[in-house]
């Protein structure tokens, strides 16, 4: 459920969220609590209850975490995937990130 000021709590980001959301990134400790939130992030896309910039915002941060190979599994790089889908459809026209694609891991 969303606080007065629309932040991430309970893995929910609704409409209206200000910049404090990205501080969810910050309580992201393990695969599991990322599938959380990328599902929330997923979910309110679909739902358009999340502008897309904001998902993209969010995605940003968990991507430049320095720990993202430990928690970015294979499960959390498929919602990864289609939440950047989700934004190329909405119009954001970038590169997909290569964690995110079918490229090999570079650290091997």
């Amino acid at each position: 459920m969303a606080d007065s000021k629309g932040v991430m709590t309970n893995g929910n980001l609704t409409r209206g969220a200000d910049v404090q959301f990205l501080s969810s990134i910050e309580s992201i400790g393990s695969a599991a609590d990322l599938k959380t939130v990328l599902s929330s992030v997923e979910e309110g896309l679909r739902s358009t209850d999340i502008p897309p910039v904001y998902a993209l915002m969010l995605l940003n941060g968990i991507l430049h975490r320095r720990d993202v190979y430990s928690i970015m599994n294979d499960e959390n790089r498929a919602i990864g995937a289609r939440i950047w889908g989700c934004l190329r459809a909405s119009g954001i026209q970038l590169e997909v990130p290569p964690i995110l694609s079918d490229h090999p891991d570079p650290r091997t």
